[in-house]
């Protein structure tokens, strides 16, 4: 797969696992991570923890996909030419689990 295609794969998939779900937030009294109807995250979770999940939740799909559409589009070839980039396909690789060649 070349890397705009990663990128974009990435994208699309971020895309779908957010969809619908909503921001997370942490209640420090209940240690519990929940989405905005109340249902349950996570449960059981430290502070930093339970903050961490809550910054990383579904509502930031929309922008990350974003960022990586827009990477793959000012990379129309198959190398990495700027840090950004690579920092890009790196993430897309994480969020698919690929390896693929390093940038």
């Amino acid at each position: 797969m070349m890397p705009a295609e990663e990128l974009r794969a990435a994208a699309t998939r971020l895309r779908e696992m957010a969809d619908g779900l909503g921001q997370w937030c942490y209640d420090d009294g209940n240690t519990m991570v929940s989405d905005h109807n109340g249902n349950l995250v996570a449960a059981n979770v430290n502070q930093g923890d339970g903050i961490w999940i809550a910054l990383l939740g579904p509502d930031k799909a929309d922008p990350l996909a974003a960022w990586l559409d827009a990477s793959a589009q000012s990379m129309p070839w198959q190398f990495v030419h700027s840090a950004e980039q690579a920092a890009a396909l790196a993430f897309a690789r994480s969020i698919l689990h690929t390896e693929g060649v390093n940038p």
